[in-house]
């Protein structure tokens, strides 16, 4: 486990939080894709315990996508900041793209992969792919 930094585009948020090894995936459903305007998300898991906002909190918007996830991001730049799944209390998905420095753990998959877009991929990174979320 290593301690990262991590922060919005207008560096409004400041986040410190350990991530948690061999967690980080590539989501490719279609909310992920809207949220980040990219062919995937891309999100390393957190305990909740271990992420510390040290600047901006106030400035975190919340946005229910789904029954079971909320999602947040900076309301003043838009940045993508966590994923929540309700139903995994405790940990949440910090998106890889905001932070500050290299994470010492990289992607272990590919999840919702049949979801992608056509001009999107194949990608052959030899990360397994999955059609739909194994649960890391």
């Amino acid at each position: 486990m290593s301690e990262s930094r991590a922060s919005c585009l207008c560096g409004g948020v400041k986040i410190r939080a350990v991530l948690q090894p061999n967690t980080a995936s590539h989501c490719h459903c279609s909310m992920c894709r809207k949220q980040h305007g990219a062919a995937f998300g891309s999100y390393i898991n957190v305990k909740v315990d271990d992420l510390v906002y040290e600047q901006g909190e106030d400035l975190v918007q919340m946005y229910r996508s789904s029954d079971i996830a909320s999602r947040a991001f900076c309301r003043v730049c838009g940045s993508t900041l966590l994923f929540i799944d309700h139903e995994r209390p405790g940990i949440v998905g910090l998106a890889l793209g905001i932070l500050d420095d290299e994470p010492d753990t990289r992607p272990v998959e590919h999840i919702f992969y049949a979801d992608r877009p056509s001009w999107s991929g194949p990608y052959d990174d030899g990360l397994p792919k999955y059609d739909g979320d194994t649960g890391l």
